[in-house]
């Protein structure tokens, strides 16, 4: 016997008083809960969800926009990537609406409700369609709408007039990095330890998620000591930077996806 759709169950659930066993029914969530979501605005806290839950759990339940973010591409000749081609790659993989932003290989693509790649397996996938098509081998981040939302609303500097958006960045990490960021990189880089601020010097604030890291260069990005090598050696894990006008951009996109 033929199942009904995720969209014919939950369409029937909003006629009828709710069944417990219609909770059942779904492989990777309940319809109760998308049938519930449907008829409410989605909160921003929807995307956190618990602490054992992947950050990508509500992309299970619809068509979702994230942001790719590679790292290594288009950099003095080499590892030579145009934006075109990369949407189109993202297009073939079967993701919507592709749009890049300038050449340093940022991405905001939508995956639809139903996609053989799971969201939580895209960095990997989109990883391996570049190294098997081009032969590069480099590393990719993959955000939600929610994460570059928060990145937006969690940035500690911007409240200080006296910062310039040229002197501030955000580094993204592979894995979270809990407290071995502090015990490894100098003290006197981190905001935490000044009760007053001082906008002449590099420091960095580490954001709630523990996945990225807010940085302040006011003598730019070119001459801080909180580079992307220096990260990934405290951290222990890859990372990629982006200035805070491209954050800002970023978010724009993938809010008017």
């Amino acid at each position: 016997m033929k199942r009904k759709s995720e969209a014919s169950v939950t369409k029937s659930n909003s006629k009828r008083p709710k069944k417990p066993e219609v909770v059942q029914t779904s492989e990777n969530s309940s319809n109760f809960a998308e049938s519930s979501n449907s008829k409410r605005p989605k909160k921003p806290e929807a995307v956190q969800t618990s602490e054992n839950s992947s950050d990508f759990a509500e992309s299970r339940m619809a068509a979702t926009s994230f942001v790719c973010l590679l790292r290594g591409i288009n950099v003095a000749g080499s590892n030579v990537l145009k934006m075109p081609v990369l949407a189109k790659l993202f297009s073939d993989e079967g993701f919507l609406n592709p749009k890049t932003y300038i050449q340093s290989g940022n991405i905001v693509f939508t995956r639809p409700a139903v996609h053989p790649i799971a969201a939580e397996e895209l960095e990997s996938h989109i990883h391996e369609c570049i190294r098997d098509q081009f032969g590069y081998n480099v590393p990719v981040w993959i955000r939600t709408k929610q994460q570059i939302s928060d990145l937006i609303s969690q940035n500690p500097f911007i409240q200080h007039e006296d910062i310039e958006s040229k002197q501030l960045h955000v580094t993204f990490l592979s894995e979270p990095y809990g407290s071995v960021l502090s015990e490894k990189l100098d003290h006197k880089f981190n905001a935490d330890t000044y009760n007053d601020f001082d906008a002449t010097f590099d420091i960095f604030k580490s954001s709630e998620d523990s996945k990225h890291i807010f940085l302040h260069t006011p003598n730019g990005y070119g001459k801080t000591k909180l580079n992307n090598n220096v990260i990934e050696k405290a951290c222990e894990c890859s990372a990629t930077t982006r200035n805070w006008n491209t954050c800002l951009k970023l978010f724009q996109m993938i809010t008017e996806m």
